[in-house]
């Protein structure tokens, strides 16, 4: 090899040496921000539709005092299989009201189809 050459090559090793802790540095920096970004978000999310959700609490009381008085079943008995037709039915249309409520609270998995 001739000695530009080398000269190059090493200059070239040198840069990259020297470059690569600020890019890694700055990618590093980048994803911590955008995951505190959407923290953030997250968060501020959920204290926006906290009256939503107690709002929706109250309502799944009232439907449990209306079909279930003596608290045989659980506050959530999705899956509970004695549970009167109608009892069902009121829970499914109250929770389908408040879906944008739950899934920014609990997230998307409230959107798998539900059995019943």
């Amino acid at each position: 090899m001739e000695a530009p050459t080398i000269t190059n090559v090493l200059l070239g090793i040198i840069a990259i040496a020297l470059l690569l802790p600020l890019v890694t540095r700055g990618h590093r920096m980048y994803k911590q921000r955008k995951a505190r970004l959407k923290t953030e978000l997250q968060e501020r999310l959920r204290i926006e539709v906290e009256p939503f959700y107690q709002e929706y609490l109250q309502k799944l009381d009232a439907l449990r005092e209306k079909h279930d008085p003596e608290h045989k079943w659980r506050r959530h008995p999705i899956d509970v299989p004695d549970l009167p037709p109608a009892y069902r039915a009121d829970i499914n249309a109250l929770t389908e009201g408040y879906k944008g409520v739950l899934v920014v609270r609990f997230g998307n998995h409230l959107l798998q189809p539900t059995k019943g």
